[in-house]
């Protein structure tokens, strides 16, 4: 596995990111009535596109092996 440098300061965002995350789902956040097109607005990418873009961005051409 490849590691990445990032600022203290960038991985205290995602932790604290991470958790707010954590607390909102184990909440139940993930039961509203919107929270599917919150992730899948209209007109942009969906989640799943987003997400495999932000892996092709970091890891290359690594996803085509």
């Amino acid at each position: 596995m490849d590691n990445v440098t990032i600022t203290k300061e960038e991985y205290i965002r995602l932790k604290i990111g991470e958790m707010t995350l954590i607390r909102l789902e184990h909440g139940g956040v993930d039961n509203w009535e919107w929270y599917g097109e919150s992730l899948n607005p209209d007109g942009e990418l969906s989640f799943d596109e987003m997400e495999e873009s932000i892996r092709k961005e970091i890891k290359g051409d690594e996803n085509e092996r």
